[in-house]
């Protein structure tokens, strides 16, 4: 047979012994003996002697430990629950700003367009291969040469 959890009743434990604990146990707030003891209608000497012979302080404490990681557990499952729901959402908004992209003409961008094209480009292509700053802003100078570049070709066009 298995042992029954802290917070279970104890094989040594009589069924009035633990509902006395699981009141103590289940006390909203600061937990009391006294509290157990009038509203069970027993002795404070009673709710003594089966506090420390069915260790209630210990098995409360098991107890909270329990559901405090159950909580955490749970908190961590919403979490990754809501990462992927906001993955999704995101997915769907590039799809569709992907959709829009590929409907402009490039030669309908004046150079300003461009140029923050070129640089927002650039900023997301560093950031998905994890640049360092210098490589980053390397890469930014490039773009900002290339933007250049085309404003000379449009001014001269």
């Amino acid at each position: 047979m298995t042992q029954p959890k802290p917070w279970e009743r104890q094989p040594d434990e009589t069924p009035q012994a633990f509902e006395a604990f699981a009141r103590y146990r289940d006390m909203p707030g600061r937990r009391s003996m006294d509290r157990v003891a009038k509203e069970l209608h027993k002795s404070h000497a009673l709710m003594g002697r089966w506090s420390v012979r069915h260790r209630w302080v210990e098995r409360a404490a098991a107890f909270d430990a329990a559901e405090d990681e159950a909580w955490r557990e749970e908190v961590r499952r919403t979490r990754v629950a809501l990462a992927r729901k906001h993955a999704a959402v995101g997915a769907a908004m590039l799809t569709k700003a992907v959709a829009r992209l590929q409907s402009i003409n490039p030669d309908t961008l004046s150079p300003n367009e461009l140029e923050r094209w070129m640089r927002t480009a650039t900023e997301i292509e560093a950031r998905a291969m994890n640049l360092d700053d210098a490589e980053e802003n390397a890469v930014k100078a490039a773009a900002g040469a290339i933007t250049e570049l085309v404003r000379g070709l449009r001014a001269t066009g």
